[in-house]
């Protein structure tokens, strides 16, 4: 190879779609991830509810199965991949 020319990581296209990530990375709130100019709206405020809580079974199952296992060296290392059955 005689001469090479390196070319841009990204081109035009690519770099505004990333700006575009950004800034609307920038308008969610840091909390809750909606819309800032909907979750900090006066409208809102009173006008939200929350249901009941739901059980996330696959997360009960991992901590069923972290306890057995807490007296182990280096619990935090260990990982649990649950799958469904079948």
């Amino acid at each position: 190879m005689v001469r090479s020319v390196p070319e841009a990581e990204w081109d035009e296209q690519q770099r505004a779609w990333m700006v575009a990530l950004a800034q609307h990375e920038d308008s969610l709130c840091p909390n809750c991830g909606r819309p800032l100019s909907i979750c900090t709206a006066e409208s809102a405020e009173g006008n939200i509810e929350v249901p009941p809580p739901t059980r996330c079974h696959f997360t009960t199952k991992v901590m069923q199965a972290r306890k057995a296992y807490e007296k182990s060296q280096y619990p935090q290392a260990l990982m649990f991949l649950p799958s469904l059955r079948g």
